[in-house]
This record gives structure tokens, C-alpha cells and sequence, in this order.
């Protein structure tokens, strides 16, 4: 079992990015800022599981698809990661994370991110609704990103496998395993 509910020293909220009444949640400046600090902070590659960093301008154009699914992570009022649900069919999606290098340790950065995991996979499909819309996530992770995979596994990852060469290294030139992780919501019980 994971615990759901974070350590009481920390405060963990989520933000989604999206339009109400037409107006996005966050400007656009905040946006290309949560692009600037994964690159200052290195754990871009963490989020892109293919290696390939889009641009400021194609990370804008992509959080704002309809299909991508942007949440900003805050503990303690500090701006601490970033989520994103993608490959949304039926109950399952795909799921993208990385904290921040910040004054949160590493063992308070695992419990946010599972805060997190526990909200998002809770969401209900309607506000009249006791059904959630995910029953899972899956994560993808090359298989050299070995802290990525450390902390998939430190949030409650099981591993289901990994496929030969499907995932391309631009660092080394090749192309290499790619390993499928998924996160049941009955695990949060």
C-alpha cells in the first residue's frame, strides 16, 4: 500500500493547465518557465521518455494540444514538479513526471510525486459521479534512464516488461529498450 496523504510538514497541491471561460490557467511566460527550469535543473530527460527536448515554442504548442493534460505540482506553496496525462483511451493514460531540484529531499520528492499519483488517478468523470476515470497509468522509460526508473518504482510502479529498441537514444546514436511501467489505482487502497 502507498500512503495517499503526504507528511504533515507538507502542504502538496495541484494546478491543472487549461482554459476557463477561455482563459488559460497560466500564462504563457509560466509555462515556457517550467520548460526553462527542466532544462536547468537536468531532469528534461526524465520527462521526454523519447530523448528528444522539443523547443521552447513546441513544449508552448504541445502543452496546449486538447489531448495533453498539464498539471502543476506545489509543496508548501513552492513550485516543486510537473504532470502530464497523455494517451488518454478509455481508463488508462499515460503519465509523464519530474520534480524540481529544490530544497525537498528525495524521499519528501517521491512522497509528492505519490500525492499526486493518488489525486489523478481519483478524478471522477463528472462532479455527479463516484467513477473515477482511470483504472491505470503507464509509464515509459528508457531503459538507461536509471533515475527515472528509481523513482517510478520508489512512487508504486510495477514493471510489465520492456520492448526491444523502442525507444531512441539522440545522446548515443541508437536505439535502445524501452521499458513499460503502470501504476494501478487499487494500489492506493
Amino acid at each position: 500500500m502507498l500512503p495517499v496523504k503526504p507528511p504533515a510538514d507538507l502542504d502538496v497541491q495541484i494546478f491543472p493547465y487549461c482554459k476557463v471561460d477561455g482563459v488559460r490557467t497560466f500564462k504563457d511566460s509560466f509555462i515556457f518557465g517550467l520548460y526553462d527550469r527542466m532544462v536547468k535543473d537536468h531532469v528534461a530527460e526524465d520527462f521526454f521518455y523519447d530523448d528528444l527536448i522539443p523547443t521552447r515554442d513546441e513544449w508552448l504548442r504541445a502543452m496546449q494540444h486538447p489531448m495533453n493534460f498539464l498539471y502543476v505540482i506545489f509543496a508548501n506553496r513552492a513550485l516543486a514538479g510537473i504532470g502530464l496525462l497523455n494517451e488518454v483511451k478509455d481508463k488508462s493514460a499515460s503519465i509523464h513526471f519530474t520534480s524540481f531540484r529544490s530544497w525537498l529531499s528525495s524521499r519528501q520528492r517521491a512522497t509528492v510525486a505519490r500525492e499526486v499519483l493518488g489525486k489523478l488517478i481519483k478524478i471522477k468523470s463528472n462532479k455527479n459521479t463516484k467513477e473515477c476515470l482511470f483504472d491505470v497509468f503507464v509509464g515509459k522509460i528508457m531503459k538507461s534512464n536509471h533515475r527515472a526508473l528509481w523513482f517510478a518504482r520508489k512512487m508504486g510502479f510495477s514493471t510489465a516488461g520492456e520492448i526491444p529498441s523502442a525507444a531512441w537514444n539522440s545522446k548515443k546514436g541508437h536505439s535502445e529498450p524501452l521499458v513499460l511501467t503502470y501504476f494501478l489505482r487499487e494500489n492506493l487502497k
